[in-house]
């Protein structure tokens, strides 16, 4: 939540830095949510595929690369272009979480430990605010969007704690093995 909703808070200082429209100013949120919605298809074939906690990995990785480079984008395309790429990330995070979630939880629990994980969106909103609030007090709003943007990197770091602690699901490994067992090799 934090790397999507940081845009709408600094919205005003970029378009003030790249003269962007209203227009333009729309197509970048709007191109963020409609890749995102690719992005989480994407994750789902690929959770299939590689696994959920790779993908989940490989999701993070991406959309706070693009978060980050966003902050060093030159002009409006580029940012358009880190934001459409932040967003497949997001999308895909969303997607690959909520399957890992689903899959480890309690079935009794499910529910309410998915709620938990939705829930957690407010948690980033409020971070974002708080690093909007902090970082446009001390620098100038020209470049503390860009530093701003630059903290969305930080999410990258919970890829270390998710690749050293975080397995697959059983459900999804018995899966894969029964399919791989089905599936004659190919000489």
């Amino acid at each position: 939540a934090f790397d999507y909703q940081i845009f709408s808070f600094t919205l005003t200082a970029i378009a003030l830095t790249f003269g962007l429209t209203q227009a333009q100013s729309g197509l970048i949120a709007t191109a963020t949510l409609v890749v995102s919605a690719f992005g989480g298809m994407l994750a789902g074939v690929i959770a299939d595929r590689i696994g959920r906690v790779r993908t989940l990995i490989l999701t993070i990785a991406v959309y706070a690369t693009f978060t980050f480079l966003s902050g060093l984008a030159p002009n409006y395309q580029f940012l358009l272009l880190f934001r459409s790429l932040q967003g497949l990330g997001f999308g895909g995070e969303w997607a690959a979480g909520a399957i890992l979630i689903a899959e480890v939880a309690n079935p009794e629990q499910r529910g309410r430990v998915l709620g938990m994980v939705q829930s957690s969106w407010a948690v980033g909103w409020a971070l974002s605010l708080i690093a909007y609030s902090l970082v446009f007090s001390f620098f100038p709003q020209s470049i503390a969007w860009r530093i701003t943007f630059m903290l969305g990197i930080l999410p990258a770091l919970l890829t270390l704690y998710v690749r050293r602690n975080v397995r697959e699901p059983e459900v999804f490994v018995k899966t894969r093995d029964a399919e791989r067992a089905e599936t004659p090799e190919v000489v």
